[in-house]
């Protein structure tokens, strides 16, 4: 259906063309697939912030959503999904049914990092990610996060409690 209206549009625009009218008319046939991707080139490669609660890594240091999960880099835009092997692109529109859950479902504010996480250096990133999730490493480095703030904690209740 589609295609029988643009061949319609596209017909009537040609046929005003050849039509010598001393009206001011004029045709216009736009057609918008969606607003392109904006482009960002980092001059060097990005440290990235582990997302607390997953192993999806964002870009801190740039105002749109660079994400890096399983190997790849990931950028939302306008309700659409773009991948990459490399943090500058080539971007690729991907549909949503093949973004993994996890980058699309992110928490909200994840931008706001939460003190004591360390910004991981693209280099150990790129060398370490399948090491860290395999060994899980996110939630041993939490948990021992957790047990010391509990230690402080008991610490400063003096020395009557046991």
């Amino acid at each position: 259906m589609k295609v029988m209206v643009m061949a319609v549009l596209l017909a009537a625009a040609f046929a005003l063309a050849l039509y010598p009218a001393k009206s001011g008319a004029e045709v216009n046939v736009n057609i918008n697939i969606g607003a392109p991707l904006p482009k960002v080139v980092l001059a060097a490669p990005p440290d990235v912030v582990v997302i607390s609660g997953t192993y999806v890594y964002f870009v801190p240091d740039v105002e749109v959503d660079i994400l890096f999960f399983g190997g790849y880099w990931w950028r939302p835009h306008t309700g659409r999904w773009y991948r990459a092997s490399d943090y500058n692109g080539p971007w690729v529109f991907i549909s949503i049914d093949n973004v993994p859950g996890v980058v699309v479902k992110l928490p909200p504010g994840y931008r706001r990092v939460p003190p004591g996480h360390e910004r991981i250096p693209y280099g150990q990133l790129k060398k370490n990610w399948k090491e860290w999730e395999r060994g899980r490493k996110w939630e041993r480095k939490a948990e021992k996060r957790h047990m010391k703030e509990e230690r402080k904690e008991h610490k400063g209740k003096g020395k009557g409690w046991k």
